[in-house]
């Protein structure tokens, strides 16, 4: 199936499934889960995929996947909202990011996952305030399994964001998006 024939968030997901990685575009190279330095080099290399890298790439991570599914669901006429989830502190930590897309449909909003793994799916639900709270629970949850202190769940920001503007790296991207509409 190509990009151009697809039709349904459906097919796409099924698409992304198989056609595309997790990793992101650096300002060397392109960076796989599996190097060695991608945990590591990430904040100071990346650099924000438009659509077109994500295609030519065939990789991304949940901020890049996110701005290639806004453009392919508002290019079929989808009302969507992005969130970005973020544990918000004065001091550099390694706690977990994300960002995803919700689009509606029919009088029902729908989460679409591509980069959490355990999450991939399009999962339904009757409003938006009901994603971002099973959302919510699921990153507290992946971060208690880290260690995140009472203190700093307090730090825990949702987010709505607008599509950056490109090119942008990781610092800008998080400006970016916590300057949006914060949510909780």
């Amino acid at each position: 199936m190509d990009l151009e024939n697809i039709e349904s968030p459906a097919e796409l997901l099924e698409y992304m499934d198989s056609h595309f990685e997790y990793g992101y575009l650096g300002i060397d190279k392109l960076h796989h889960l599996d190097d060695p330095d991608f945990d590591s080099e990430w904040f100071d290399k990346y650099v924000l995929s438009n659509y077109n890298d994500v295609v030519k790439n065939n990789l991304g991570n949940c901020y890049d996947m996110t701005e290639f599914e806004r453009t392919w669901f508002e290019d079929h006429d989808y009302e969507v909202t992005t969130i970005y989830e973020i544990v918000a502190l004065d001091y550099e930590n390694d706690y977990e990011t994300h960002s995803y897309l919700i689009y509606k449909d029919g009088g029902k909003y729908y989460y679409f996952e591509f980069s959490d793994f355990d999450h991939r799916g399009i999962h339904k639900y009757d409003d938006m305030a009901s994603i971002i709270k099973d959302n919510y629970s699921r990153y507290l949850n992946n971060l208690m399994k880290k260690g995140i202190t009472e203190e700093e769940i307090d730090n825990i920001r949702i987010y709505q964001f607008e599509k950056p503007k490109e090119p942008i790296d990781a610092h800008d991207y998080i400006k970016h998006v916590t300057n949006g509409k914060r949510l909780y």
